[in-house]
């Protein structure tokens, strides 16, 4: 990774960390463990690690997709969707069978069109496991980017359209059921906005040197900023600021990130290990909510303390994605890379980390 971004490692971990929070009572609060309200249902405010992922899909895929200034393609359409897919697909799809295998083992029954549409990141419909709808919208912003940026001639303002274009799904009101309005719902779905704003970012740090050599605070002042940042968009999406105020709060939070100075102290290195496990975090913490869970009220009941439980499972749920990544994920990707693809790979050494 470029060393004066390391910062964005932090802010993955941040967006991991919140996600985790939001399910961990939006699991534990279901029928099938305590059947109650848990923490009055903030920790739910945690869902706007999300919308932080997206801004920060937006400025990673900007920065390691075009070069600095001209912003021309590093690669070719078909390199990019390659590497997009080694990097994406064949661990959710491996995550997709162990919680098929998992649910089937436990109920006898699995509803399997939900896991056929998460397996082929079907755009309508439900997804099987759950978390896997974002995943949805990245692979379509993937596409929008490819065929603005990445085509012998670039066409930004078909990016610049996608991005505006949930202006179009309120303008249409698409509130009315039926197939329109799903597929407009994902169309133009405000997540869309988010990407727009991490290429924007993205874009201004590659094209103007000026910006990318800016002052840097110490480490400990851009520490406590991204701290703060961080809680405030939290606060924002817990006490219903709106769509715009709380994208702007993530987009602060990113900014924050991309300027960080690279640091080697221990809570640095921790927070990008969570960044580098961000991804298998995300994809595995429910697995072990429902496990850990099931266990918990099997072994102890529904009248034990759940406020222990949500802590020690949310715990257990980030430690599980890291040793995940680390025996899993990293590995799977890097097999995937070694072998010979059939078309020609352009040496690429900043995308490693990302």
């Amino acid at each position: 990774m470029h060393q004066d971004i390391r910062g964005i490692q932090y802010v993955r971990a941040i967006a991991a960390l919140f996600v985790v929070l939001s399910h961990s009572t939006g699991v534990l609060q279901q029928s099938d463990y305590f059947n109650r309200e848990l923490f009055g249902n903030h920790f739910s405010s945690g869902a706007v690690g999300v919308d932080i992922f997206f801004i920060v899909s937006g400025f990673i895929i900007t920065l390691v997709t075009l070069k600095s200034e001209t912003l021309r393609p590093k690669v070719t359409l078909c390199v990019y969707f390659s590497k997009r897919f080694t990097r994406i697909v064949p661990f959710l799809w491996l995550c997709i069978f162990l919680y098929a295998a998992l649910r089937w083992l436990g109920s006898g029954s699995i509803d399997i069109q939900s896991y056929i549409n998460a397996f082929l990141l079907w755009p309508i419909g439900e997804v099987s496991p759950n978390v896997v709808w974002t995943l949805r919208h990245e692979a379509l912003f993937y596409t929008i980017f490819a065929f603005s940026f990445l085509v012998s001639k670039p066409k930004p303002y078909f990016l610049i359209i996608w991005c505006i274009s949930p202006l179009i799904l309120w303008i249409v009101g698409a509130g009315n059921r039926g197939i329109w309005s799903d597929w407009a719902h994902f169309l133009f779905n405000k997540a869309n906005v988010e990407f727009g704003f991490g290429v924007l970012i993205g874009l201004l740090y590659q094209k103007w040197p000026r910006i990318r050599s800016a002052y840097r605070a110490p480490g400990w002042v851009t520490g406590g900023l991204l701290i703060s940042v961080s809680i405030l968009t939290f606060c924002a999406k817990l006490y219903s600021f709106g769509f715009i105020p709380i994208v702007l709060f993530a987009l602060m939070v990113v900014v924050t990130g991309v300027y960080m100075p690279a640091s080697n102290g221990l809570l640095a290195r921790t927070f990008r290990i969570l960044g580098d496990a961000s991804y298998a975090i995300y994809l595995t913490h429910n697995l072990v909510y429902q496990i850990g869970g099931t266990i918990w009220i099997k072994l102890l009941g529904k009248n034990a303390s759940a406020p222990m439980a949500v802590f020690i499972l949310f715990i257990l749920a980030v430690v599980n994605g890291v040793i995940v990544h680390y025996i899993i994920e990293k590995p799977l990707i890097q097999l995937l890379r070694r072998w010979k693809l059939p078309f020609k790979v352009r040496k690429q050494p900043t995308e490693k980390a990302f």
